[in-house]
């Protein structure tokens, strides 16, 4: 006997064959951070982005809360949030505002 494959049926296996295959590579591939946030329009600084990733980075580990990074971070840094990051860790506001601002092409 002779058995006819059906070809959409045979496309539609190979691809979820691959999206299979996408999701376990995306289990094991770690998350990596971008260089810059893309809502930062302004000063493409690599030493202040870092700066005021650092300060989110502190802050969640102060705070032990999950959204505190991402709210950090959000908007370029202009989130309420990052000015309260600045405000538990004791920085200078005006200085880290300043940076933020200037990321977030606010200021030039």
């Amino acid at each position: 006997s002779h058995t006819t494959v059906n070809n959409e049926d045979k496309n539609t296996t190979q691809l979820t064959n691959i999206d299979s295959h996408d999701k376990q590579l995306n289990k094991l591939t770690p998350r990596i951070r971008p260089l810059f946030d893309d809502k930062c329009m302004g000063s493409l600084d690599k030493e202040r982005f870092n700066k005021l990733t650092q300060v989110c980075d502190d802050c969640s580990n102060v705070i032990r809360e999950t959204h505190v990074y991402i709210n950090c971070r959000r908007n370029c840094f202009q989130d309420v949030m990052f000015e309260n990051c600045v405000k538990v860790l004791e920085l200078p506001r005006e200085e880290f505002i300043l940076h933020a601002n200037m990321l977030a092409r606010l200021v030039i």
